[in-house]
């Protein structure tokens, strides 16, 4: 093998032209390269081992303690709810049929309840004159009535507008 050497006069290997003119601003890219990488594999946190394979397990778990740690007794039940509503209902429909009604007559209406009746339904002399009973006005005597100058006085300027007096 010492032969073969001694009669190789060229170098298997050759050099290209300005390689050792840059070959400092290669290495020192290659070395920033290098520690940059390292920054990035080793950041300064570290993780402990299996974290993150159990840490499903770990939140279910803290759920589920949660969830039994807090002990409530509920108000109402909805079978309680149910009594109670038939019971009220029932009541209510007693008292409803029951109770005594009260006859309505003319006596407990207000005079004014009528007129705001008859003024919002817009009714015709003739159909007032229709409901009424003619005995009941025959009855009443007007004649011997006595109106105050007052009470005229005030019923012109409260109630009677100037269409009142237009004639149709």
């Amino acid at each position: 093998m010492k032969n073969k050497l001694k009669q190789v006069k060229t170098p298997g290997y050759i050099v290209p032209k300005n390689y050792f003119v840059n070959l400092e601003d290669v290495v020192s890219k290659k070395i920033s390269l290098q520690q940059c990488l390292d920054d990035v594999n080793n950041p300064g946190f570290k993780v402990p081992k299996n974290y993150f394979s159990t840490l499903e397990e770990k939140s279910y778990k803290a759920i589920q303690n949660e969830e039994t740690s807090i002990k409530s007794i509920p108000l109402f039940s909805m079978n309680t709810a149910l009594y109670v509503s038939g019971i009220a209902a029932a009541l209510l429909i007693l008292v409803a049929i029951l109770m005594p009604t009260n006859n309505l007559s003319l006596d407990n209406i207000e005079t004014e309840l009528v007129e705001t009746f008859i003024s919002i339904n817009d009714f015709d002399t003739s159909e007032l004159a229709m409901i009424w009973d003619t005995s009941e006005i025959n009855s009443i005597e007007f004649y011997n009535y006595q109106f105050l100058d007052e009470t005229i006085d005030n019923y012109i300027i409260e109630d009677l507008t100037i269409e009142d007096f237009l004639i149709e």
